[in-house]
């Protein structure tokens, strides 16, 4: 089992990673757990924390299987490589901008916001980042991105991760527009696709661009599930699927921006540093 699980990691992480998480999901759609998302229960947050580790923990079980300890420390260690202080800045600033660009546009040109404070849902939006950055990162690109930045260099390789991770997330897009309608399409390949496939090639250029530091691509995921919890803790407006969708049109928008910038700037690195000891352990088999 381990010879196997050496000589094809990968797959088996993704049969782990998707096979984990869309069993857990799907079991809670089949079940009707999640009809009414706007008051999750304890089993749908339980369901959900359970399901959203998946990533992080198939890679770093996998890992140690095939690659023993150093693999596994060669793996949790991304998180330690020095970094320099304005990508940091980077990871943690993008997303929270995009977002007020976003919202100002939305305000204007879409719908007007109010100001409005709704506790629990900020300290949902405080807390329950953590399991998602952590749950996620070790896998997507703790595990999988080093290898495609070799194979295919920094903006190819994030779209393609962005594409897989997008896909991965399917189940949780169908709870959250499930009552979309004909808004449904629209609001996936936006808001989904799109959005997070733009997402995706950021976090490539930052992980590259810092010769393999998985604390920035942690950093800059918190910041993508906290924008997204706390913009409804602190505003609200009309709810419309079609504001919604739209609204994701202009984030894509900005997204598009910041990538130009980033991969039309300095130099962002086309394949990552060799300077990570013992990552050649958890590579080699990818």
């Amino acid at each position: 089992m381990k010879t196997m699980i050496s000589k094809h990691l990968n797959l088996f992480y993704y049969l782990f990673a998707f096979g984990w998480t869309w069993s857990l999901a799907f079991l809670l759609i089949f079940t009707h757990a999640v009809d009414n998302v706007t008051t999750p229960t304890p089993v749908f947050v339980l369901t959900g924390i359970l399901s959203g580790i998946a990533p992080s923990v198939s890679a770093l079980l996998l890992t140690r299987i095939a690659k023993g300890k150093a693999g596994t420390a060669a793996l949790l260690g991304q998180v330690h490589v020095r970094t320099p202080g304005f990508l940091v800045a980077a990871s943690l600033l993008i997303v929270p901008g995009v977002l007020l660009l976003t919202t100002l546009a939305g305000h204007f040109t879409l719908r007007p916001y109010s100001f409005r404070l709704t506790i629990p849902l900020m300290a949902v939006g405080l807390i329950w980042p953590f399991f998602s950055c952590l749950g996620e990162e070790f896998g997507w690109r703790g595990l999988i991105l080093p290898q495609l930045l070799r194979r295919h260099g920094t903006l190819k390789a994030g779209l393609i991760l962005g594409v897989i991770w997008t896909f991965w997330h399917l189940p949780m897009y169908y709870i959250g527009y499930q009552n979309y309608g004909s808004w449904m399409l629209p609001a996936f390949l936006i808001i989904g696709l799109m959005n997070l496939t733009l997402q995706s090639v950021v976090m490539a250029w930052l992980y590259a661009r810092s010769g393999g530091s998985l604390k920035l691509t942690i950093f800059y995921h918190y910041t993508i599930t906290a924008a997204a919890i706390l913009k409804d803790a602190f505003l609200t407006a009309e709810s419309s699927p079609r504001f919604t969708v739209l609204e994701g049109l202009i984030s894509v928008a900005f997204s598009l921006i910041v990538v130009f910038f980033l991969y039309t700037g300095r130099k962002s690195g086309a394949s990552v540093p060799e300077t990570r000891r013992g990552m050649e352990q958890v590579e080699e088999t990818l």
